[in-house]
């Protein structure tokens, strides 16, 4: 029998004149060999099923989900979070720059380091915003080499002074909160502010070595089984 395709869309019989849908969707996917239809990748649940189909083994999956969900609500609170950081330093920094006696150069601290974490952030947007609309690979190789100098001197600045902060933060605890006339005395939001602020760090720097070790162990521990 043949057949012909007309232009309205269906199929039409050469020998007769009666017109044949076309063949739906389910049948078309059932012929071809898979009875599941393509999941949205566009969603995150359908990223989720992909992330599924692509990782080997359980472990491998939960490690890629935990990527998966980080790069999307996390991104998001993480930026959100290192906004706000370096500017509530800066804040503090210049309101009590002249309240902390015991040691003058707390708000000097904090006002540089959130300077430079605010320079840090912006270049890091922009950077990932111009990435974007980058298509040739030379430039983009060009641009990511200027990015990683220019960004890396940020970061080591960042790491020294945090050092020198620990000094001074440090080294003058704990301060005289309460007599203003006092050589000692320091406003407690400002001392408690660079105190946990550089204690959160090493928080932070910590609970990602022992999740990174863990993860390594069970990774090792199943590939060995």
């Amino acid at each position: 029998m043949q057949q012909s395709f007309n232009t309205a869309g269906t199929i039409q019989n050469a020998n007769t004149d009666e017109e044949e849908p076309p063949p739906s969707y389910d049948s078309v996917v059932a012929s071809a060999g898979t009875g599941e239809p393509p999941p949205s990748y566009q969603s995150i649940f359908g990223e989720m099923q992909r992330t599924r189909k692509e990782s080997n083994g359980f472990l491998d999956f939960l490690k890629n989900l935990a990527i998966l969900l980080f790069s999307t609500l996390g991104c998001i609170i993480g930026l959100a979070v290192l906004v706000s950081i370096p500017i509530t330093c800066i804040v503090l920094g210049v309101q009590f720059r002249y309240e902390c006696p015991i040691q003058p150069k707390i708000p000097l601290f904090l006002i540089v380091f959130g300077a430079f974490g605010v320079l840090r952030n912006l270049s890091m947007i922009f950077n990932s915003g111009k990435k974007r609309f980058t298509d040739e690979q030379e430039n983009q190789e060009r641009e990511d080499a200027k990015k990683s100098s220019f960004e890396g001197l940020i970061d080591c600045f960042l790491i020294a002074w945090f050092i020198c902060g620990n000094v001074w933060v440090y080294r003058n605890y704990k301060p005289d909160y309460n007599n203003v006339n006092s050589d000692k005395y320091c406003h407690p939001t400002l001392y408690l502010f660079a105190f946990w602020l550089n204690t959160a760090i090493y928080i932070v720097i910590g609970t990602s070595c022992c999740c990174f070790c863990c993860v390594a162990c069970l990774v090792a521990m199943f590939d060995e089984s």
